[in-house]
């Protein structure tokens, strides 16, 4: 009992970052998404609304059904490069003898990944790769549970062999090596010290466009240019419009009206033309 009642006070503390939003909003920051959706977060029905994500909610499970074999194939790659192979096939044999070890836990443990996979394999965007991190890092515990198993027994297997001491340094060393074999072949993925694209592109824009201009730009641009000006205080004069926020914010609204996908699309694409004919 009184591991669960501090299990509830644990579960209380990781929620706790979220009361940040409202306090945050009653400053009236420089930068605030809601505002694109007309939503006061500092009301209860704007908080639920950003908590729960509702803005997204018609991406989730937006996959016809003859696509989602498909999205399960890429992630199970993604599984298998992530580790090597070597790290995939440890895992599901740490996986069934945790269960016959601690079936319980082994179960909550597969139902965060279950949970995090089946979501997102039917999460319609195309940067989620990064969103199976949960099922990644549960998908590590079963691949230490895998070792701590096979390795004793390995070891033991050939304790009587003449060779024990030599074979047991080549087990260990060809443990390391996979660990950092595989740190160097995904470190490419990850390495952005030396990314300097973002901030060469934001000072061209920035530092050559007229006073008073309006930049009307993607996503990823957007943010960019967004950072620079907003903590780098640079142009302050200029207006950026982050496109892809706007036609999010709208298909939102359109789609609680009822409209089809298709009408939403052209409708955003009509409203786009007119406002670069403004």
């Amino acid at each position: 009992m009184e591991n669960l009642f501090a299990s509830k006070y644990i579960f209380l503390i990781g929620l706790l970052p979220y009361l940040y939003l409202p306090f945050r909003a009653l400053v009236n920051p420089a930068l605030n998404y809601s505002n694109y959706y007309n939503v006061d977060l500092t009301s209860w029905a704007g908080f639920w609304w950003m908590i729960s994500g509702k803005a997204y909610h018609f991406f989730a499970f937006s996959y016809p059904l003859d696509q989602v074999p498909y999205e399960l194939y890429r992630f199970i790659r993604f599984l298998f490069r992530n580790y090597l192979g070597v790290g995939f096939i440890i895992g599901i044999i740490g996986l069934f003898w945790y269960l016959r070890k601690n079936t319980r836990e082994a179960f909550g443990l597969i139902l965060i990944f279950l949970g995090n996979v089946i979501f997102y394999l039917n999460y319609q965007v195309s940067d989620k790769d990064t969103m199976f991190l949960p099922a990644f890092f549960v998908w590590s515990i079963f691949i230490a549970y895998g070792i701590s198993r096979i390795l004793p027994r390995v070891i033991s297997f050939v304790d009587e062999s003449s060779f024990y001491k030599y074979i047991k340094g080549a087990l260990y060393t060809f443990l390391l090596f996979i660990v950092l074999i595989t740190v160097r072949i995904n470190w490419q993925w990850v390495d952005l010290s030396d990314s300097s694209g973002p901030r060469i592109f934001a000072e061209e824009v920035l530092n050559n466009v007229e006073p008073n201009s309006i930049i009307l730009a993607k996503w990823s641009p957007a943010v960019v240019l967004e950072y620079y000006q907003i903590v780098q205080n640079m142009r302050p004069d200029i207006e950026i419009v982050n496109r892809s926020r706007i036609e999010v914010a709208e298909y939102y609204h359109l789609n609680e009206l009822g409209m089809s996908p298709e009408k939403i699309i052209a409708q955003i694409d009509q409203d786009e033309v007119n406002f670069l004919e403004k």
